[in-house]
C-alpha cells in the first residue's frame, strides 16, 4: 500500500496501450498458481464430494480464463476487459454453487463424505458377519439388527426385530438373566461371552452374548451394542466328545492318557491298531514332543485344550489334548486327517499352478469389486500400467499410475454397463499413452456372482495392436497386388478379344477364346480379392431399398437359363406369387445369389437339378438353395464360410465366395446356414428379416420347372 501512495509500485495500465509488462507477467503468475492449485486438488479429489469437486475445479479454470482475458485488453471498455469480468462473475457463481448452495442443501454430504463412506462399509461388514449384531436404544428396544441376529431369535427377517423390546424376545426363563446382563453392560460398560438361550431348544443356552455400552457427549448411555455368537455346533461337538470320552473303547479314533513324564497310562485298541499299521512300536508315537510345556500350560488354566497336528508314517492326525479333571494326566484324542491334508496339499498345488498361469498370461487380468476397487491383478497389468514397487490392490483401478485418462473413462463406462446388464460384455477400445503411442485393447468383462447376486467383476484386456497392424498390412498388400494385376490383365483380355476377332482359322479362334475365358476367370478372382480387402477395411458400403425377393428370384432365374442350358442342368422354382419385401441392397443380394448359383452349377453333374425355394417363417424370409451335386464332407462344414477355405482343393476359385456371401447376408441382418450329405447334394438357407408391411401378406405359390430343353 505504501508503494502505491508514494508511486513506487510499478505501472499496471498505460492509457491507449493496455496492461504493462509487469501487469501481464503478474496475470500469468496468478494463472500458474491457480493451475497448480487444480493439480493439488486433483491429487486429493477422493476427499471431496464429486459435485463439489467438479464445481471448484470449474471455478478455478474459469478464473484462469478471466486472468488471461485481462492480459489482452487495451481499452477499459474493450471486449477483453468485459470478457474477463464475465468470466469472473461465472467463477463467483460456481464458487457459490460449490460452497454456499451445496453446503446448505447437501451439508451432510459435504462435511461428512468420508464418514458416510465409512458408515456404508461398517453396515456391509455387519450384514456379512457370521454373528448376530443388535443395537439397542431406550428401554432396550431394538434399533437395528442383521439377518443372522434374526435367525438366532427365530424371526424370519431382521425388520421383524426393530422397535421390539429385546427382553420380551427371549423365553420367559431367560428374561431375568438377559435383564441382568443388560444392567451389567450399563453399569460396567461391557459383558463378554455370556451363555444365554434366545429361543427354546434342547441344547439349552446355545448363544454367547457380548455387549458394550456407547455413551453420548454428556456421558449418558446412548446405545447398547450386542454381538450374538451361536455355539450350537460347539455344544453338540462337546457333548459328543464327552460321550465318546466316557467310552474310550468304543471310540473309533485313537484315545490315550499320558502323565506329566510322558508315560502312557491308558490307550484304547484303536490307538494300538493304528500305531502298528503305521510302522510304530506302540501308541507312544501319538505323544507330542512338547508334552511337558503343554502340560504346564493346560494345568495353569490359560488354555482349556490344545490342538496339534502330528504325522505318523504316511498318515496325519489332529490331536485334541485336554487336562483330565481331578487327575495329573493329559487325555489325547487323535483323529485321522490324512484325507483332509491330502486335499489341502492338492488345493495348494492347484493354487500355485493357478497363480503361475495367472501371472504368465500376456493378457491384462483385473479382478475388481463392484466399486472398481482392485481385488487382484496379474503382473502384465503392472508391466503396462504400473511402476516398480507399486501395489494397487485395495485401491480403485484408475489409481494405476500409467493408466491413460481415455482408457479410464472407457473402462468406467464398461464397468457400469456390466453391473446393469450382467453376463459377459466384449468391447474394443483404444488408449493414447503419454509417449504418443496408441494401442488397442479388446476387453472382456464378466460379472461374477455369489449366492445369486453380483459380487465382483473380472476384466480381461487383450492387446490387439499388433493384430490390427498385421490386418492392415495384409489388406494393403492385397489391394496392392490386386492393383498390380488388374492393369496387365486388362491388356491380356483386350488383346485376346482382338485376336479372336481377327484370327484366321478355327484353332486360332479356339486358343483366343481359351485365353479370354481364363482372363475373365482371373478378373473375377481379382474382384473377389478386392472386395474382401474393402470389407476388411470397412470401405464397402451398402445402399438399402425395398426389395421384392419373389421378383428378384424370378428375374435371377431367367438370367441363368443360358448357363443351365450349357451345363445341362434343371432348375426348380418354388416361389410365392405375392410380394415378399425385405430391406436390402439389390445389387449385393444378386451377387450373393450368383455366388450360390455358381457353386451349385460347378459341383452338380450334367443332368442334375438345382432347386430354389422361397418361404416365410415368422418374421423371416428363407431362401433354400439346393442341388443334387457331390455334397460336402462333414468335417468341412464348420469352415465353409472362412476366407480362402476350399472343401475341394482341386477345384478352381479363391475360396472367398462364401465368405463374401455370409458378409452380405449378415449386413442385411440375416444369417446363412448349410447342410450337406456326400453324394446327395447341398442346401444353403439364407434367412432375411421381412419388412413389417410384408409380414401379413399371403398368397399362392408359383411352381414351375425351368430346364435346358
Amino acid at each position: 500500500m505504501v508503494s502505491i501512495f508514494f508511486r513506487l509500485f510499478p505501472t499496471c495500465y498505460i492509457e491507449g496501450v493496455g496492461l504493462s509488462g509487469f501487469k501481464i507477467l503478474s496475470e500469468f503468475i496468478i494463472s500458474a498458481i491457480l493451475c497448480f492449485s487444480i493439480l493439488i486438488l486433483w491429487q486429493h479429489r477422493e476427499k471431496f464430494a464429486r459435485k463439489v469437486f467438479s464445481l471448484i475445479i470449474a471455478s478455478i479454470a474459469v478464473t484462469v480464463a478471466s486472468e488471461l482475458s485481462f492480459t489482452l485488453y487495451v481499452d477499459v471498455y474493450g471486449f477483453f476487459n468485459m470478457l474477463g469480468h464475465i468470466f469472473k462473475i461465472i467463477s463467483f457463481y460456481l464458487i457459490y454453487q460449490a460452497l454456499v448452495f451445496t453446503g446448505l442443501s447437501h451439508l451432510f454430504e459435504l462435511l461428512f463424505h468420508e464418514l458416510s463412506k465409512s458408515e456404508r462399509l461398517h453396515r456391509a461388514e455387519i450384514e456379512l458377519s457370521p454373528d448376530g449384531v443388535v443395537t439397542l436404544g431406550h428401554n432396550f428396544q431394538v434399533i437395528s439388527a442383521n439377518e443372522q441376529a434374526a435367525r438366532l431369535f427365530g424371526v424370519r427377517e431382521a425388520s421383524g426385530l426393530r422397535g421390539k423390546e429385546v427382553v420380551l424376545l427371549v423365553p420367559d426363563q431367560e428374561q431375568e438373566l438377559l435383564e441382568a446382563l443388560l444392567e451389567t453392560i450399563i453399569h460396567k460398560g461391557r459383558v463378554l461371552n455370556q451363555a444365554i438361550m434366545l429361543q427354546e431348544n434342547p441344547l439349552g443356552r446355545n448363544v454367547e452374548l457380548s455387549g458394550v455400552r456407547i455413551n453420548d457427549d454428556q456421558g449418558r448411555v446412548w446405545v447398547i451394542f450386542l454381538v450374538l455368537h451361536g455355539i450350537s455346533e460347539r455344544i453338540v461337538a462337546e457333548k459328543e466328545k464327552t460321550h465318546l470320552a466316557s467310552f474310550p473303547e468304543l471310540n473309533p479314533d485313537p484315545v490315550l492318557e499320558v502323565d506329566a513324564s510322558g508315560k502312557i497310562v491308558y490307550f484304547n485298541q484303536t490307538a494300538q491298531r493304528v500305531a502298528q499299521g503305521n510302522a510304530c512300536s506302540g501308541p507312544d508315537c501319538f505323544i507330542p514332543q512338547d508334552l511337558p510345556e503343554l502340560f504346564k500350560v493346560l494345568k495353569s488354566g490359560l488354555l482349556a485344550s490344545e490342538s496339534v497336528e502330528i504325522r505318523i508314517g504316511n498318515s496325519w492326525f489332529e490331536e485334541s489334548i485336554h487336562l483330565s479333571p481331578g487327575l495329573e494326566t493329559i487325555r489325547i484324542y487323535a483323529k485321522d486327517i490324512t484325507e483332509r491334508k491330502t486335499f489341502q496339499e492338492l488345493l495348494l498345488e492347484k493354487e500355485e499352478r493357478y497363480r503361475t498361469l495367472f501371472h504368465s498370461v500376456p493378457d491384462l487380468v483385473l479382478h475388481l469389486d463392484l466399486d472398481g476397487v482392485i481385488l487382484d491383478l496379474n503382473s502384465s497389468v503392472l508391466e503396462v500400467f504400473g511402476k516398480e514397487g507399486e501395489n494397487p490392490i485395495g485401491k480403485p483401478f484408475y489409481s494405476l499410475s500409467s493408466l491413460p485418462e481415455g482408457l479410464k473413462v472407457h473402462l468406467n463406462q464398461l464397468l457400469e454397463l456390466v453391473k446393469e446388464q450382467g453376463g459377459i460384455i466384449q468391447k474394443e477400445v483404444d488408449a493414447d499413452f503419454p509417449s504418443g503411442e496408441k494401442r488397442f485393447y479388446k476387453n472382456y468383462l464378466s460379472s461374477l456372482r455369489k449366492e445369486g447376486k453380483p459380487s465382483s467383476i473380472l476384466l480381461v484386456a487383450h492387446d490387439t495392436t499388433e493384430e490390427r497392424k498385421l490386418e492392415q498390412l495384409r489388406a494393403d498388400w492385397t489391394r496392392s497386388i490386386v492393383h498390380d494385376l488388374s492393369n496387365p490383365l486388362s491388356a491380356i483380355t483386350a488383346a485376346a478379344e482382338l485376336f479372336s476377332f481377327k484370327a484366321m482359322g478355327e484353332d486360332a479362334k479356339s486358343y483366343a477364346e481359351i485365353v479370354a475365358k481364363n482372363a475373365e476367370r482371373l478378373e473375377r478372382m481379382i474382384k473377389s480379392l478386392l472386395e474382401v480387402a474393402r470389407i476388411e477395411a470397412g470401405e464397402l458400403k451398402l445402399f438399402f431399398e425395398e426389395v421384392n425377393l419373389a421378383e428378384l428370384l424370378k428375374w435371377f432365374s431367367r438370367e441363368q437359363l443360358p448357363i443351365l442350358e450349357e451345363k445341362g442342368l434343371e432348375l426348380d422354382l418354388d416361389i410365392p406369387e405375392d410380394v415378399v419385401l425385405v430391406q436390402g441392397d439389390k445389387g449385393k443380394l444378386e451377387e450373393a445369389l450368383a455366388n450360390l448359383f455358381e457353386n451349385a452349377c460347378k459341383f452338380t453333374p450334367r443332368g442334375g437339378r438345382i432347386t430354389v425355394r422361397l418361404e416365410r417363417k415368422g418374421e423371416l424370409a428363407n431362401i433354400h438353395f439346393s442341388d443334387t451335386g457331390r455334397g460336402i464332407a462333414r468335417e468341412h462344414l464348420p469352415h465353409i464360410f472362412e476366407r480362402f477355405y476350399k472343401a475341394d482343393k482341386s477345384s478352381a476359385g479363391t475360396g472367398l465366395g462364401l465368405f463374401i456371401v455370409q458378409w452380405i447376408v449378415e449386413q442385411h441382418g440375416g444369417s446363412i446356414s448349410v447342410s450337406s450329405k456326400v453324394g446327395e447334394g447341398t442346401t444353403f438357407i439364407v434367412s432375411l428379416p421381412l419388412l413389417k408391411s410384408s409380414l401379413n401378406v399371403s398368397g399362392k405359390k408359383l411352381n414351375r420347372v425351368l430346364n435346358s430343353q
